[in-house]
């Protein structure tokens, strides 16, 4: 499996003026928005480095971005409680969903794009419909939720707290499927592509795999400081992780064994930056996009 670390050399006049906090993929791979403490957000060519679209303004210190499956929007959440659903091809706002009374900690989209996750300080998860803004639920957690994400289905949103507490309710009967707990901060939550299983990942070190519809612990990976950020591959196959002191770890999901190991980044903290792509529908290539000055 081959590595590539995304570190393009960007002119001073185009870069950010603050540290990138939050960075995402276009479907396809060739396009890249990113968030800044500058409150700003731009859009890249993956390629060629080359500055599409930016800097958007209207946020006040973006927090996630994402886009939606097709590519044709971009999304991106803030310190100021809101949500920004932008266009693609021209960079304007479509619409600012508000709702939360704190922070938007996490995005996260459903596979056909209808609708929004998001996690805030406020300790609330809401769905939202992507095309009108519309709120369609609000459930209640534990304590500041940082981590969300659908199940591929579409019908159950899973969420992680700074508490330590993993939940998923369905969207259909409004029903809370189930509750575990993952010592310390969530700081990543994700569906296995199949569903039968997801991820948590927390500060006390470990990614933990669990049965997505009994919530037993299957496995524990275990990392030396704190996990930042995990992801599945797009064929389910493996698990990519991240941790505080700059290291990333890739592991075979089905047996937790270590397939990858102690990768020097060039950064302190991995963030919710780290991502598979699946570029060309092949999960041969890890990228890796990391926060920057």
């Amino acid at each position: 499996m081959g590595c590539e670390f995304a570190d393009a050399r960007i002119s001073s006049s185009r870069r950010h003026k603050s540290e990138v906090w939050a960075v995402a993929y276009s479907p396809d791979g060739r396009l890249l928005a990113s968030g800044s403490r500058d409150w700003t957000i731009r859009l890249w060519d993956t390629d060629t480095g080359k500055l599409l679209q930016g800097p958007l303004r209207g946020h006040r210190l973006p927090i996630s971005n994402l886009f939606t499956p097709d590519g044709s929007c971009f999304v991106s959440a803030s310190n100021d409680h809101t949500i920004h659903v932008w266009d693609t091809q021209t960079g304007s706002s479509l619409r600012v969903i508000k709702g939360h009374y704190g922070r938007v900690c996490a995005l996260s989209v459903s596979s056909d794009g209808s609708k929004l996750g998001s996690g805030s300080e406020d300790s609330t998860v809401c769905a939202w419909d992507t095309h009108t803004g519309h709120l369609i639920a609000l459930y209640k957690h534990d304590d500041y939720v940082l981590a969300v994400c659908w199940s591929p289905d579409g019908d159950c949103i899973l969420s992680g707290s700074k508490v330590g507490t993993v939940r998923a309710w369905s969207i259909s009967t409004g029903k809370q499927l189930l509750h575990v707990n993952h010592d310390g901060r969530i700081n990543a939550v994700q569906y296995a592509p199949d569903g039968m299983t997801f991820l948590s990942a927390s500060n006390n070190g470990t990614v933990r795999i669990w049965n997505a519809t009994t919530g037993e612990l299957l496995r524990s990976l275990e990392h030396k400081f704190s996990v930042t950020a995990a992801a599945f591959s797009p064929d389910g196959f493996r698990i990519v992780s991240g941790g505080d002191v700059g290291y990333i770890r890739v592991w075979e999901a089905a047996s937790g064994k270590l397939l990858l190991g102690q990768v020097r980044i060039r950064s302190r903290q991995i963030s919710s930056a780290l991502t598979l792509q699946n570029r060309m529908r092949r999960a041969t290539t890890l990228q890796i996009v990391l926060p920057m000055k």
